[in-house]
Parts: C-alpha cells; structure tokens; sequence
C-alpha cells in the first residue's frame, strides 16, 4: 500500500492536482495512512481493515478529516483497478464517517459595522471592507491585481488568487472552478478606501526605492510590493 501510494502520488496525482492539493496528500499518507495501512500488501488490503483504519483514525481526527483519507484512498486504489493491480477495490466497500452538521453564523448588519468600525484606518482598511462588502475569498482578495480594478466603471473582476507554497514562495494561480471567476461592482466605500490604497502603495514604492520594490501588480502589497503572507493576513483579521 505504502509503495502504491507514493507510485498514485508521483505518477497520477502530480499532474492532476493543485501543489498545495498534492502536499495536502503527502501530508496525510506520511502521517496517517503509512504507518497503519503502509505494510499492507496492496492486493490482501480488506475492507474490515480500512474500518478499524478509520474507527482508530477518529480518535484524534474529526470525521471531516477521515473523509479526505477516505477520498485518497479510495482514488489511488481505483487508479490501481483501472492499471489491472489489482481486481477490485475494496474501500468502495466501507463508508466513511459522517459529517456532523456545522451551522455557520456571518456577521449580522451590527457585527459588520463594528468590524468595519474597528478595521477604519488601519492600513489595509480596504481588504477588510472587500472582504465583508463583497465577500471575496482570502485568496481571492490578496491576489486581486489593480489591472484587474476599473474604478471608473466601478467594477472588479476575480481573475486569480494567491497561493503560497512551502519552499517555493508565492504563486497567482486560476481560480479553482470558472463560477470563480465573476465581475463584481463596487459601493462607493470600496471605491475611496481603493484610492487610499493606490496612495499608500505610491508612497510606499518611493520609500523602498529604486531596487528594493517588486512590482507584483497587487491591490494587496508589502511596503516592498510583494505579496501579503496569508497567514499575517489572518493574524490581522483576528487582532
């Protein structure tokens, strides 16, 4: 199982997934799969040992995340069907956990104004009122490029968003599905903080000087130009 598993990855799934997808996978045969299902010849794997597989893995997992095994699994060994390794697959067999029911609660008219009251003039008061006027994704937001924002027409298409990958720094990729990609309109509070922001940007541009500033197009930017760390992004929203 081990071995095939590497083999799905490097062979099939590489070339078919997103990076951050396929690290996701790594992440999880690495810490999950391998050291409880790894040993397991890949034509004697029965379906009563991917239940146990997953009764255990619900112990310090959420039923969520043995779903994602279960997808994994279930996807590398149809490959294996399909290459003639193996006759059947057997996790077909074996339902995964159920998900439980998360109700999900946005802010009201109230918790938006004190939001947006609380983020007036900080310094990138314009991706927080994008965020809760327009609803755009994180990624969406931090890869937003001023080419793709007409303040004239009062418009802003969703084009790409920003990835940042583990050793290789960050990436404008597509969005995931083309029902992403869609042009927005923008209020007037969006449109005032916009030009504040293409102020602040110029300012900060001749302060870093001639060598010091990338020009990376984004709305969202460093004091350098480069792109904002999704993970300071979220230390921001939390403060």
């Amino acid at each position: 199982m081990g071995q095939w598993l590497e083999r799905y990855l490097n062979e099939v799934a590489a070339s078919s997934v997103r990076p951050s997808t396929l690290r996701r996978y790594r992440q999880e045969l690495r810490l999950y799969i391998a050291p409880a299902l790894g040993k397991v010849p890949l034509d004697k794997l029965k379906p009563s040992q991917v239940s146990d597989f997953y009764r255990s893995q619900l112990l310090h997992l959420s039923p969520g995340s043995v779903r994602r095994l279960h997808a994994l699994l279930r996807r590398s060994l149809g490959v294996a069907v399909r290459w003639q390794l193996i006759p059947w697959n057997p996790v077909t067999a074996v339902d995964p956990p159920s998900l439980t029911s998360v109700e999900v609660h946005p802010f009201d008219a109230k918790e938006a104004r004190l939001f947006l009251a609380a983020a007036s003039g900080v310094r990138f008061q314009a991706r927080w009122l994008i965020a809760v006027s327009l609803g755009l994704r994180q990624g969406e937001v931090l890869g937003l490029a001023w080419r793709d924002v007409d303040l004239d027409q009062r418009v802003l298409a969703v084009r790409q968003t920003l990835q940042y990958r583990p050793g290789e720094g960050f990436h404008l990729v597509p969005p995931k599905t083309a029902r992403s990609r869609r042009i927005v309109p923008l209020p007037d509070a969006v449109i005032d903080a916009l030009k504040l922001r293409r102020e602040q940007q110029e300012t900060d541009r001749l302060a870093a000087g001639v060598g010091f500033w990338e020009d990376w197009g984004l709305v969202l930017s460093t004091r350098f130009g480069t792109p904002l760390s999704p993970r300071n992004d979220y230390r921001d929203f939390q403060r």
